[in-house]
């Protein structure tokens, strides 16, 4: 491991920002391959992609927009997303992706609480934003990508137009600006993003972050990123791990990123044959719609070989053994962090599972050596011997941490407990919750953040997860918070109160919603009812899969509702063979 001094001359060494690392890159080799998106099948040269960012850009300076204002998007086009991000950057403004299943009072918080100048949305988002207009306080620009008839994501059948009180410009105006440099001089500490993460006591957080973050976030990453690489990406650009890992990182390391709207299980091999990708970042949900797939011939006749499971998944060496991926990596990050633990594991050893044609980039060894300069050997492990359950590796090489009781005391060796860190460099951490000081306060003291997981840890300076402290439930790769379905759940006349749990999913280490009901009167609605209104106010991921109306809810003598009671009722009714 580096020391301090060595620590900093290096991060140093792999460029301040990724504007500064894509403008190096139009200057070396501006005609290789910087992104393919795969939904137009259109591929863009380092050059072209800048041109084309420099011209959206510029046409969003011609909006108003300027250093430290605000560009919010609520797209479902990743390329789109992706050069309004990078627009946004370039004129020193902050990249504010949002939830593109949010609407309704969701919807609303979330451009009442960013106020941008400008918000970014697909045409077909504009009925959702007409809904809500009476209930945002100052109305932004509104910037409307409308697909053309021939693009992948254009819909006939979306023929609303926006409401009058929107002030309105189009994409495709944008796109003639001048394909000059804006030249806004941009420092790493300048604030880059706010990306919303899920609140466990009441609304989603807006974490503040500058560009020193996204460096932070990606400086792993990039000592073991060769120019040869190809990066995969099908995630949603509204949080860190598709925008800011795949995407930035991307870019930042001269890769080519080959970009897709969303996931496909049934496309997914044909899209890494197709753009040649060499890693990918997979959650829960995803490996287990690859692996529910009929074993194949072609399963390893593809360039995929390495990829980031996070949470790590108990089959990881069953789907690499499958697949032929010879690397897993996984660890800890979160959005106001960036990376705290990382772990490789070496899943096939020697074995050489797949055709010749697709190695590319560094061989395995150079890839163990690689890891071996940035941590603790400790983190690279075999997957051919069993992985206890949480492994995240050792500590990343950008941060300290300790894991204390409700006291703030260390604990020992195999003791759970709360994680907090804090960078060995300044100005990494999240800036602030937007418009939250109470919440940055009780997050931030004394220069920990402390973070919302329990963990624990061994002799050897291994780290194990353990839970999370507070109302999260994991669901299809999301986050969501208990507290904020609840709130949502509870606007509905008939319901007087209702908590909110998580239990296990019946495939996978991730969990389905159960929502527990009690009516303002008994008989007034049906579970039937309910689900249908939900259906309507609620974003897919967020819905409960479990619906149960009771009496009474179960509290302490202090009033809190013992929501393990509700878990265990609901596990043992399940496992009783009631499916519904």
């Amino acid at each position: 491991m580096l020391d301090r001094a060595d620590l900093e001359q290096d991060f140093r060494s792999q460029g301040d920002t990724v504007l500064e690392k894509l403008t190096e890159w139009v200057e070396v080799k501006g005609d290789r391959l910087c992104l393919y998106y795969g939904e137009q099948d259109q591929a863009y040269t380092f050059q072209r992609f800048n041109q084309i960012c420099n011209r959206v850009a510029n046409g969003l300076a011609g909006l108003g927009v300027k250093k430290g204002d605000r560009v919010s998007v609520l797209s479902k086009n990743a390329f789109v997303t992706t050069v309004t991000m990078f627009a946004a950057w370039k004129l020193g403004a902050l990249y504010c992706p949002i939830n593109n299943n949010y609407k309704g009072d969701l919807l609303a918080y979330i451009i009442n609480d960013t106020s941008p100048k400008v918000l970014l949305a697909d045409w077909q988002f504009i009925a959702s934003l007409n809904a809500i207009k009476d209930a945002i306080g100052q109305h932004p620009q509104l910037l409307i990508h409308q697909p053309e008839p021939e693009a992948h994501d254009y819909d006939p059948t979306v023929t609303i137009a926006p409401d009058e009180d929107f002030s309105v410009s189009w994409m495709s105006a944008l796109l003639e600006s001048s394909e000059e440099d804006p030249d806004v001089n941009v420092k790493d500490t300048d604030l880059a993003n706010i990306i919303y993460t899920s609140g466990t006591t009441g609304n989603p957080k807006g974490v503040v972050q500058n560009h020193k973050w996204i460096h932070n976030y990606n400086y792993y990453g990039l000592k073991l990123a060769h120019p040869d690489n190809v990066i995969y990406n099908d995630l949603p650009l509204y949080h860190v791990g598709g925008a800011l890992m795949n995407v930035a990182g991307a870019v930042w390391a001269g890769s080519c990123l080959a970009l897709w709207d969303r996931f496909s299980s049934e496309d997914f091999w044909r899209r890494i044959r197709k753009s040649g990708a060499t890693h990918a970042l997979l959650v829960d949900t995803m490996i287990n719609w690859l692996m529910d797939a009929p074993p194949s011939a072609e399963d390893r006749n593809h360039s995929l070989k390495a990829v980031n499971m996070t949470p790590l998944p108990s089959n990881h060496n069953e789907v690499a053994r499958r697949f032929g991926i010879a690397f897993v990596n996984c660890g800890y990050g979160s959005t106001e962090l960036g990376v705290g633990f990382v772990g490789m594991i070496d899943e096939l050893g020697e074995e050489y599972p797949k055709p010749a044609k697709w190695e590319r980039g560094y061989t395995r060894k150079q890839v163990r050596a690689l890891h071996a300069q940035m941590a603790s050997t400790e983190s690279l492990i075999s997957g051919l011997s069993p992985v206890k359950k949480g492994f995240m590796g050792t500590l990343a090489p950008l941060v300290e941490v300790k894991v204390v009781d409700d006291a703030d005391n260390k604990v020992a060796p195999g003791t759970p407990g709360q994680v907090a860190f804090r960078h060995k460099l300044p100005d990494m951490m999240f800036r602030e919750y937007f418009n939250k000081p109470i919440e940055t306060q009780s997050a931030m003291r004394e220069g920990w953040f402390y973070a919302s997981d329990v963990i624990s840890y061994d002799e050897e300076g291994i780290y194990y997860f353990e839970d999370r402290k507070q109302g999260f439930i994991r669901v299809r790769g999301e986050n969501v918070s208990a507290t904020t379905v609840e709130q949502q759940i509870q606007d509905h006349p008939a319901i007087s109160r209702c908590a909110v749990v998580g239990v296990p999913a019946k495939q996978g280490d991730e969990q389905d919603i159960a929502a527990f009901l009690v009516l303002k009167q008994a008989g007034d609605i049906t579970v039937d009812e309910i689900d249908y209104w939900l259906r309507e106010n609620l974003p897919k991921f967020m819905r409960p899969k479990y619906l149960r109306i009771v009496d009474a809810l179960p509290i302490t003598p202090t009033f809190k509702v013992e929501k393990y009671k509700l878990e265990q009722l609901l596990i043992a009714e399940l496992s009783n063979g009631v499916l519904a």
